[in-house]
């Protein structure tokens, strides 16, 4: 036995291996032994070579035996085809590379109650990509389009919407008495409005600047706000001023507990307790002091920051509305009697009532004119307002 040719060197007269042999069946590859299966492999290299070809044969004609049994019958499950379909999409994205991950650690001291967003709903694309020029969610996936906001800004970044209020004249720069009359106009108290231009015009103005040599009356240029961007806040602006919508979601999947649609203050300081990055005293201040002055500004009666109030704040397009407010307040004032307007003119509004984006008030009123806040730009801060409005949007639109 051990001198005893093997099967396929006995037959190798009667089939030649330079003549090309018909291969065996896979039935046959199957119903045989491991060892015999290699040899037969080894033998007809090419055996596998029509295995896709057979099974996809097969395959076609146990369709048109399915087919032709759905037809006889009378009926066609198409319900049943696109429910199966869907869960082999779903079950294909499942079995995607780097598809089985968690985004939160149970019993994490930082991950846990701090949910991501997610899944963000509504008509919104790619929450994950900067808005270079527009404040998207999923309730206002284009921005703010009411008054032709979004258009009239398409050439500023998000960032650069936000400060452009406290550059009335529209030549790019804001000095440090625009931040003053910008705050005053807005209803902040006095000692507010003398603290925001402590800190923001000594703050951005050398980092904003064309030179390397500091200006004396630290001026803050529109054009390089990018560059004063902190640590330690939300990541809403991006480094070059673009707004992401992701980001923005984030503050309220992590720190609304309840679901109720915004944040309350407690919950904004726990915000900011989270997002402080390690030896960063000036990010600390700065986002304090922005999220205290937002919360002064809207003043919930609720004490709520809803979402859409928090996103007017950062595109900006909040603040001619409350600036008219307060103009329209101080003219009713001046209508009541010269005691009331001098009382007016304290900048106490804010601890009064709230500043909502738009009330259902200003909503009716502006219901057959274009855009939020017309009333009050046509009412409230008159034609002089109209008129400089418009030559800061031309002086604007040349500078870029």
């Amino acid at each position: 036995m051990a001198g005893s040719k093997s099967y396929a060197s006995a037959t190798s007269a009667y089939a030649p291996l330079g003549v090309e042999q018909p291969h065996p069946s896979l039935a046959l590859l199957d119903s045989t032994q491991p060892a015999n299966r290699d040899a037969l492999l080894r033998r007809h290299p090419h055996a596998l070579d029509g295995m896709d070809g057979e099974v996809d044969h097969q395959q076609n004609e146990a369709c048109v035996k399915s087919g032709s049994a759905r037809k006889t019958n009378g009926f066609e499950r198409e319900h049943e085809s696109d429910s199966k379909n869907t869960q082999g999409k779903k079950d294909s994205e499942d079995r995607r590379p780097g598809s089985g991950f968690e985004s939160t650690i149970k019993g994490h001291p930082a991950m846990e109650g701090r949910d991501p967003p997610e899944k963000i709903g509504g008509q919104l694309v790619e929450p994950w990509v900067p808005r270079a020029n527009i404040a998207a969610t999923p309730d206002k996936p284009d921005g703010t389009q009411e008054g032709g906001w979004a258009k009239a800004h398409s050439r500023q970044s998000v960032l650069q919407q936000h400060c452009a209020w406290w550059d009335p004249d529209g030549d790019g720069i804001i000095w440090p008495w625009d931040v003053f009359f910008g705050f005053h106009q807005l209803g902040y108290a006095l000692p507010w409005c003398i603290l925001a231009v402590c800190i923001i015009s000594p703050s951005f103005s050398w980092f904003t600047s064309e030179s390397w040599i500091p200006h004396p009356l630290f001026p803050v240029n529109i054009k390089n706000i990018h560059r004063a961007k902190h640590g330690s806040d939300t990541a809403t602006y991006d480094t070059e001023g673009r707004f992401v919508p992701a980001r923005f979601e984030a503050i309220f999947s992590k720190f609304d507990h309840n679901n109720k649609g915004g944040v309350t203050f407690f919950e904004a300081l726990q915000m900011i307790h989270r997002n402080r990055n390690i030896l960063d005293f000036p990010g600390w201040v700065g986002e304090f002091f922005e999220w205290f002055a937002t919360y002064l500004l809207i003043w919930p009666a609720d004490g709520i920051l809803r979402k859409e109030d928090i996103r007017v704040v950062y595109d900006g397009s909040v603040f001619p509305i409350i600036a008219a407010r307060e103009r329209q307040r101080r003219l009713n004032a001046w209508n009541a009697g010269w005691l009331v307007w001098l009382l007016s003119l304290l900048p106490l509004s804010g601890w009064f009532k709230e500043n909502r984006a738009q009330t259902d008030v200003e909503y009716k009123k502006d219901k057959d004119l274009e855009g939020k806040g017309a009333y009050w730009k046509e009412r409230g801060l008159g034609k002089v307002w109209s008129e400089e409005a418009k030559k800061a949007e031309q002086t604007r639109a040349s500078s870029f």
